[in-house]
């Protein structure tokens, strides 16, 4: 795992940490539910990064050269994400 995949699982645990302390005598249910979404949002994260890393190795000179050409040459006036 890389620098950055590191950071992302300590982020997570920290998250994990503190809700579990916030909620860990009160409510055992909430706790409960809490710490499956922390583990559930570790789970997503950790596929983006490996989708990533996947992506990077896996580029051919082809698409590089393709790829720096429109990252020097675009300029859209609106930029939308779904």
């Amino acid at each position: 795992m890389d620098l950055f995949g590191v950071f992302i699982a300590k982020f997570f645990d920290h998250i994990k940490h503190n809700m579990l302390s916030k909620f860990g005598n009160k409510s055992p249910q909430k706790t409960l539910i809490l710490a499956k979404k922390a583990n559930y949002a570790r789970g997503l994260m950790k596929k983006l990064i490996q989708g990533i890393v996947d992506f990077r190795n896996n580029l051919t000179e082809e698409k590089r050269s393709l790829f720096s050409k429109l990252a020097l040459g675009q300029k859209p006036d609106v930029l939308f994400v779904a």
